[in-house]
């Protein structure tokens, strides 16, 4: 009896220190806890975000928002959007009229390392040159901030960046439009082949929403050569790249648009004829578009 009375006293003893252990564990976890939350983070707790235009119309949604953290001007969780911004490019470049506004969230008094006031700017910025680094033409890309207080307390319900699609000014759609109707293209040929490049492509892509734009107007194509070879030779290898450009124009999207072709061989150099430099510039592509 007295062995039995003796082990339920060590049960009990371990029992005790077992339940004050883990009261303290409990405890201390519970003050990280909360510590943490003060670690003040901003995110909307709606499940899906919309990008709208200019006409407050939905273009795309994502479905996280753009995290941040006071006094920092970091998106945590950017590399998250590799789809969405992939998204966001496709849109941007077959709408050349439009582009990407990026509001910064900021909270009154926030101040990162260099004390800059506006950490709003900062955030948008580090959206804009992540877009960037995916080719997307800056002047499609503007960034802009919005104080907002209260913006870290617990449960507020916002994103750290909003987006939103809005139209260019006439401006800089006007100088846009004067350079796809006046532009010069270096592209290689070998073999009666036109060889691709990252220029005439995205060129391309321009052209073709110019001339959904503008279904009346033609596109000039002339070629151009150094003064290598017969004058008359050249005229004929002019015209031949200027086919070939214009091919590849109709294969990719510009099928039914109106387009002339001529060549102008060596006779309108525009740099040294007599170097490889000079010969390089003057073997060339011009478009005109009336």
């Amino acid at each position: 009896m007295l062995n039995y009375l003796k082990a339920f006293l060590v049960f009990l003893i371990w029992a005790i220190i077992a339940l004050t252990t883990h009261y303290f564990i409990t405890s201390n976890f519970s003050a990280n806890t909360n510590s943490k939350e003060k670690v003040s983070i901003a995110k909307n707790v709606t499940n899906n975000y919309v990008v709208t235009n200019f006409n407050k119309d939905p273009i795309f949604s994502y479905n996280k928002p753009f995290i941040i953290q006071k006094n920092t001007p970091e998106i945590i969780n950017i590399n998250d959007f590799t789809t969405f911004f992939d998204t966001i490019k496709s849109y941007l470049k077959n709408h050349y009229k439009d582009e990407l506004l990026i509001k910064g969230l900021y909270s009154k008094g926030e101040k990162d390392s260099s004390n800059f006031k506006n950490l709003g700017i900062l955030r948008a910025d580090a959206i804009k040159v992540y877009l960037k680094k995916l080719n997307i033409n800056n002047y499609q890309l503007k960034t802009l901030s919005e104080i907002k207080n209260n913006l870290f307390e617990k449960n507020e319900n916002t994103s750290g960046v909003i987006l939103k699609i809005n139209k260019i000014e006439n401006k800089i759609t006007d100088s846009i439009e004067q350079a796809i109707s006046n532009k010069r293209i270096y592209v290689d040929f070998k073999d009666n082949m036109l060889i691709t490049n990252k220029s005439i492509e995205s060129y391309t892509a321009l052209l073709k929403q110019y001339i959904k734009e503008y279904p009346n107007k033609t596109i000039y194509i002339t070629g151009h050569t150094d003064n290598d070879g017969y004058y008359q030779k050249n005229l004929i290898i002019g015209l031949n790249r200027a086919n070939l450009v214009k091919n590849y124009f109709k294969l990719n999207g510009l099928e039914n648009a109106k387009m002339i072709t001529s060549s102008k061989g060596e006779s309108e150099p525009i740099a040294d004829k007599n170097t490889l430099k000079g010969k390089a510039a003057n073997r060339r592509i011009e478009i005109k578009i009336n």
